[in-house]
């Protein structure tokens, strides 16, 4: 679903967009695939320095990667500062660390430190290319601060018994009760708990867009499809069997009609 989203986001992105989308998403996927299981801790670790060194190079602008030096190059021909992806790499860390979040303060610091890099940029570039209004920065800013945790927190709880057996527990917990999140298949109690919040996300990701006004939307198409494929998930996930990270035979396609629709609307200053 993760790579799906960003596929559909991309694809029904205002064509001048779509090559710096492109090139986030791949130094995103570059530096989440560090948490795979299959990798050797110590490569991932080595992995994630390299990259916090880079996105360190690219926010002086002077990377080294392709898909970094593409970032600065859409950047230069802005006028804009490059992209500060930096806390990316921060909420990778954190991942791989397997930290347990004890408290609500400490889960939403981790969901902003992506939301700040990958989803702020996102919702950014529509309000700063060639033919954007400089007045809908502000809203873009907004738009990026309100739903981008809540994407990412909707795109962990989809796979929640997946990252709980790696020993990530994406809900604030106590230390005693680490055995009672990570059991597979959850407990009644737990499933409703995390139900509860999938809700709450659901309606907080469908405020967020209805915020953003009509002479907007055009810009921030990409940011509103990805929001509300979020909005779906969270909507689909709390009606799962199972938090396991998977999709239906026919949702891709289902996904791939809701963007389309959603970004067709938001071309035309729609809701």
């Amino acid at each position: 679903m993760i790579a799906l989203d960003r596929e559909l986001v991309q694809r029904f992105a205002p064509a001048l967009q779509r090559p710096t989308l492109a090139a986030l998403f791949s130094i995103e996927r570059e530096i989440l695939d560090t948490l795979r299981p299959s990798l050797e801790h110590s490569v991932s670790h080595a992995k994630l320095g390299w990259w916090s060194d880079e996105l360190e190079r690219l926010a002086l602008r002077r990377p080294a990667h392709p898909s970094a030096v593409a970032l600065a190059r859409v950047a230069y021909a802005q006028s804009r500062s490059a992209p500060d992806l930096r806390a990316l790499a921060e909420h990778a860390s954190v991942a791989l660390a397997c930290i347990a979040f004890v408290d609500r303060t400490e889960l939403q610091t981790h969901l902003r430190h992506w939301a700040h890099s990958v989803f702020r940029e996102l919702a950014t570039l529509g309000a700063t290319t060639s033919s954007a209004d400089p007045r809908h920065l502000p809203i873009a800013e907004r738009l990026a601060a309100r739903a981008g945790p809540a994407i990412r927190e909707v795109e962990l709880l989809f796979a929640f018994e997946r990252h709980a057996r790696a020993g990530r527990v994406y809900i604030p917990i106590e230390p005693d009760q680490v055995a009672i999140w990570t059991a597979q298949p959850l407990g009644d109690t737990q499933r409703r708990q995390l139900n509860e919040r999938l809700a709450e996300l659901e309606a907080e990701l469908a405020a967020a867009v209805a915020e953003v006004p009509a002479p907007a939307r055009a810009g921030l198409a990409s940011a509103i499809v990805w929001a509300r494929l979020a909005e779906r998930t969270a909507r689909l996930t709390r009606g799962a069997a199972s938090l396991r990270g998977e999709l239906g035979r026919m949702e891709p396609l289902r996904r791939t009609i809701r963007a389309w629709q959603v970004a067709v609307r938001a071309l035309q200053g729609a809701a």
